[in-house]
């Protein structure tokens, strides 16, 4: 069963990325928008920075672009976020609960590696995917299947399976990074013909009880050795079932009993497992082909999770509502073991939070939770659940509570974001530096703290930190909030790069459209900076969560059209009256509208939320260097010759 994870992007982030492919072209322009900024902070190693490109398309967040990466603007990423990614599991999260008597195994699965050691005869590159991808599917299918193993996502393995220099980690590193209390490893001995597996059972052993400097040492605990003929996948499948369950002769309760498949179904199965899982691609002609395997083997239970995967992802991708409503059906026409079955509301709940059903969700979980889903995975999804419904005190709970069970840098990662979208930075960074302890080339870690100093107005580390990052992996959001740190740096033409670039990138997006439109405002280019202003209304018109409120109440006021303005704010505040970017936000309309007292009042509001006071460096709150209560706000922040600035 696949991965249903993201690192919490955004639903309306990811709705609008529309983001185009990475080009050698794209490529080419971004290093020399960069070489012409002529950096002077970039002081950070970029191996220190690198990403881990192990298993970077093995997954594609299911409730999120599939590439790890997240939008979080600074015109404020708003709360509809899909945190699937907190989920340490396959497609259905982790397994249920463990038989009363067994403790819960937390399993992490490592890549298979394989070897041909018949050079003359050595197996095809095809053939060498789909075994991999047969043994992957079964290895994990077990897992979630059975009673007191809890499986560990592939992203979360995959994220810590590398070093900062590339090499592969130790399993002491992975263990402690994932909490995983057993590995799985195979390998693969293989030609034309045969490949011989071995399939190891690895867990820890203390060298010195109780001694906090002791070192753990991972040794085999079982070990099983087979030959499988190639071409046979659905044979390959149910043998390496069986053999994993010998590794666990304890855990032997199952959830749902396995039918039988016709070969040439899997076969198509397993080729669609690569392709989407392992090289990250799908369209629409995936989910044909998984629903025509559907309808000639029902009882395919792991294609069904693949489909609503694939659904939900092209959901996102063009915000066409017809892919959630074929992963509805589809799934409504599974037979009554599935139906019935806990997987089944784990899916139904992915797809309700994908469409904002917040009370749809709620109700599968309570499903879930009826049908016996564990205690792990019920906080985490309780967690997802609170994060896109604005609960953000109850996901933090969640996620502390999901910690003391499983030590998932995932969610401390979750915990951390939590935090800095309560505009509590000391929280979120105390969680980051627990996290890059333990990782230290964590990619995500580093982009959210450079977010956090961004926010802080800390320019030269956030600076040299998104310069490195995007040096190693240039997303559109990431080059957009660079925009952002030149602008308030005052290096506007840089800003102007950095902003058509992200725009070129994802030519959909509102808030970067609204970045450029603010940066061409500045530099004097007004009938292009309103031509900017009207495609963000356009682009919002028919969403209703808080990013999209304040970018409206922005774009409307530098149009001119002060009334919508104040009503978009108005509706931003209602959803979050006490966040320090809709503080912000309204700083800027009220200084744009005349209303000094109001603005200067919000500006007091989004210094108490953290927000740093060189944001209102920018050339909007100018006006204000006339109102003396102003003055003695930015003196006190230690900001006395804000008013000196010329723009």
């Amino acid at each position: 069963q696949f991965e249903q994870i993201t690192k919490h992007l955004t639903q309306q982030e990811i709705l609008a990325e529309d983001t185009q492919p990475i080009t050698a072209e794209l490529s080419t322009e971004f290093a020399a928008a960069l070489t012409a900024n002529e950096f002077s902070t970039n002081t950070l190693s970029t191996n220190e920075l690198a990403t881990n490109k192990l298993v970077t398309n093995q997954m594609s967040t299911d409730n999120v672009a599939i590439n790890k990466h997240k939008s979080r603007q600074f015109i404020f990423a708003g709360f509809a976020l899909l945190t699937s990614l907190l989920i340490g599991v396959g497609i259905y999260s982790e397994t249920l609960f463990a038989p009363a008597d067994l403790p819960a195994r937390y399993i992490a699965v490592l890549p298979a590696t394989i070897i041909n050691s018949n050079a003359e005869n050595p197996i095809a590159g095809m053939q060498k995917d789909l075994v991999t991808a047969t043994l992957d599917d079964a290895i994990r299918q077990s897992i979630i299947n059975t009673k007191g193993l809890r499986l560990i996502s592939r992203r979360e393995v995959a994220g810590v399976s590398k070093t900062s220099a590339g090499e592969t980690a130790s399993l002491v590193d992975i263990a402690a990074a994932t909490g995983a209390s057993d590995m799985i490893t195979t390998e693969l001995d293989c030609n034309n013909v045969k490949c011989d597996v071995t399939l190891s059972r690895l867990t820890v052993k203390n060298n010195s009880n109780d001694n906090k400097n002791s070192t753990n040492k991972w040794t085999v605990l079982a070990q099983k050795k087979w030959p499988s003929q190639i071409e046979n996948y659905y044979d390959i499948k149910e043998i390496t079932q069986s053999y994993l369950a010998g590794v666990y002769p304890e855990y032997n309760e199952k959830h749902l009993d396995q039918q039988s498949i016709k070969q040439q179904d899997y076969l198509a199965f397993a080729t669609l497992y690569n392709t989407v899982l392992v090289q990250g691609r799908s369209d629409d002609n995936t989910l044909e082909q998984l629903q025509n395997i559907l309808t000639s083997s029902p009882y395919l239970y792991s294609a069904y999770a693949l489909y609503r995967k694939t659904a939900i992802d092209l959901y996102y991708k063009t915000n066409e509502i017809k892919y959630a409503e074929l992963a509805k059906k589809v799934l409504s026409l599974a037979p009554p073991d599935y139906k019935y079955s806990i997987f089944q509301a784990i899916d139904e709940f992915w797809i309700s939070l994908a469409l904002s059903d917040f009370s749809q969700a709620g109700e599968q979980l309570n499903i879930a939770i009826q049908r016996g889903i564990d205690e792990s995975t019920k906080l985490e999804l309780q967690a997802a659940l609170h994060m896109d419904n604005n609960e953000l005190l109850k996901a933090i709970s969640s996620y502390q509570s999901a910690l003391t069970l499983r030590s998932s840098t995932n969610t401390l990662y979750n915990l951390a974001f939590s935090f800095y979208l309560l505009s509590d930075f000391t929280n979120a960074k105390q969680s980051l530096n627990i996290l890059l302890d333990t990782i230290p080339q964590d990619y995500d870690a580093k982009q959210l703290l450079a977010d956090i100093y961004l926010s802080e107005g800390a320019l030269t580390p956030a600076i040299a930190m998104y310069e490195a990052i995007i040096k190693v992996n240039p997303q559109s959001s990431d080059i957009d909030n660079l925009g952002l740190a030149y602008t308030l740096a005052g290096r506007y033409q840089d800003a102007l790069r950095m902003a058509q670039l992200a725009v070129k990138t994802s030519p959909k997006h509102p808030t970067k459209i609204l970045n450029l439109a603010d940066i061409k405002l500045i530099l004097g280019a007004t009938e292009q900076a309103h031509m900017h202003y009207l495609q963000v209304v356009e682009l919002n018109k028919t969403r209703n969560d808080v990013k999209s409120w304040i970018e409206r109440s922005q774009a409307y006021v530098h149009l001119g059209r002060k009334k919508e303005a104040i009503k978009a704010l108005n509706q931003a505040k209602k959803l979050a009256p006490d966040n320090g970017e809709v503080a912000f936000a309204a700083a800027l309309v009220y200084s744009q509208l005349g209303e000094d007292v109001s603005a200067v009042n919000q500006v007091e509001e989004a210094l108490a939320a953290n927000f740093g006071i060189i944001w209102f460096n920018l050339p909007w709150f100018d006006s204000l260097c006339s109102n003396t209560d102003f003055k003695t706000v930015v003196a006190e922040a230690g900001k006395t010759e804000r008013c000196q600035l010329n723009f």
